[in-house]
């Protein structure tokens, strides 16, 4: 495709114009890293926590500091009865607090899991 076309092409489906940052080359990293949300795509809609979660413990093998997959993951593992593996996600989101996290609110999930069943 040319510039041209994909300027148009982005505009159609974002309804912004095309920045060059978008046209930068990406590590084989991301690229992976992008195909596995495109499939997480699909557990999700079928609200599929074990596919989910399949998932993201492949995102989060190839890219262990994505923040927003290893709360997602947390949350997911309490749901299905893990809490010593989604305490263990809430610690690492805890231990290196990444800009994006909202720690009040992660913290508050750590004392929900600490609590006594």
């Amino acid at each position: 495709m040319s510039r041209d076309e994909t300027a148009k092409l982005v505009e159609a489906y974002t309804g912004q114009p095309l920045r060059d940052e978008q046209l930068a080359a990406v590590s084989k990293k991301a690229v992976l890293v992008r195909m596995l949300h495109n499939l997480l795509r699909f557990p999700r809609e079928e609200r599929d926590a074990k596919g989910m979660l399949q998932y993201l413990d492949t995102i989060l093998t190839v890219a262990p500091d994505s923040a927003e997959e290893r709360w997602l993951r947390a949350q997911l593992r309490n749901n299905e009865s893990d809490k010593t593996g989604a305490r263990a996600d809430v610690s690492l989101l805890l231990e290196h607090r990444p800009a994006a996290l909202d720690v009040e609110k992660v913290e508050e999930f750590r004392r929900f899991l600490e609590r006594p069943q």
